[in-house]
């Protein structure tokens, strides 16, 4: 049953590394993380790290595109919330 699974996760790792700002690594020479937790992976992203190594490197790929999202998400947010940021759409701009 777990042999079955495999090409699954190794087809989810490498949507994740297609997707994720943060690659993650089983070994090489990136800075390690020591775990996969939201602080970490922000953290890692915060100082704009792109490889770490890390012993879940699926996790932490998949914790870094949620953040992501969410980052993107407020930022949208934000965005509608704040009138001065939007630009008018649709005019035509001859006088």
């Amino acid at each position: 049953m777990v042999g079955e699974r495999v090409p699954d996760l190794a087809e989810l790792t490498e949507l994740a590394r297609l997707h994720s700002p943060l690659r993650a690594h089983v070994a090489g020479e990136y800075p390690t993380l020591a775990n996969n937790s939201e602080a970490a992976v922000r953290d890692a992203l915060a100082t704009g790290h792109t490889d770490v190594v890390c012993p879940t490197p699926l996790i932490t790929m998949l914790t870094a595109i949620r953040l992501a999202d969410t980052e993107e998400m407020t930022l949208r947010h934000d965005r509608i919330e704040d009138p001065s940021s939007h630009t008018t759409q649709g005019q035509n701009s001859r006088g």
